[in-house]
């Protein structure tokens, strides 16, 4: 089982469920554990099914209401999972420990300073005392040509225990935006093929650093297109 990390005080749900979704072909399990505060996926699943702790939505499972890594690790005792995708913006939520018995860490952001500052808050209240920092990549998303870039945000975190990987930034684009706004609305996972390129390209990156050995992203996603 691969559990993967991804922190970040913003709505990240639409890239984690396409990448569940990429990840979860060949009959591969995938769930998609929910510890934000916001519990942003459940706006992307019906609300009717809320009553469950676990929804399955489009061949992932998505556990909600997940407030502590015990009841993740409780929930895990019972299902057998080849991927773990953990979605948090939570500083209860995350401790060092638990951190590093993800095989993948990452920070997902935007460059919106209400942003920026909240993902700073998360990790100095539980690791600014860390004797050894912490491996993370840094995935942007909706990014725009500003003042700000992947470069500012390592000096402006360069005093927290964090040992930056590389950057993926995937750009504002009309299409991705209303693509997720129409599958929020209409609770679905469709209109893939309209995706942007860099977009894509994020997500088959991302998928072929955290998947199984063995694992054919490129044929995956034209699986998953054909369904889409």
């Amino acid at each position: 089982m691969i559990q993967t990390i991804f922190v970040g005080a913003l709505d990240k749900s639409d890239f984690l469920i396409y990448l569940g979704s990429l990840l979860s072909q060949t009959e591969k399990r995938v769930l998609l554990a929910d510890a934000t505060k916001e519990q942003w996926l459940r706006y992307h699943v019906c609300s009717q099914e809320l009553n469950n702790n676990i929804t399955d939505f489009y061949g992932i499972d998505i556990a909600h209401y997940i407030t502590h890594y015990k009841q993740l690790q409780q929930l895990l005792q019972n299902r057998a999972y080849d991927y773990v995708l953990l979605d948090t913006d939570n500083e209860n939520f995350l401790d060092p420990v638990m951190l590093q018995e993800m095989n993948a860490r990452y920070l997902v952001t935007n460059y919106e300073k209400y942003v920026v500052e909240r993902n700073k808050e998360l990790f100095i209240t539980n690791f600014l005392n860390q004797p050894e920092p912490i491996s993370f990549n840094c995935i942007v998303l909706e990014a725009v040509d500003c003042q700000v870039d992947f470069q500012y945000l390592e000096q402006y975190y360069y005093y927290l225990p964090l040992r930056w990987g590389r950057a993926i930034e995937i750009p504002l684009d009309d299409y991705d935006k209303a693509i997720k706004i129409n599958n929020s609305y209409n609770m679905h996972v469709r209109g893939m093929k309209r995706l942007s390129k860099k977009y894509v390209q994020a997500l088959q990156s991302i998928a072929n650093e955290i998947s199984l050995e063995g694992e054919d992203i490129k044929k995956n996603w034209k699986l998953l297109l054909k369904g889409r």
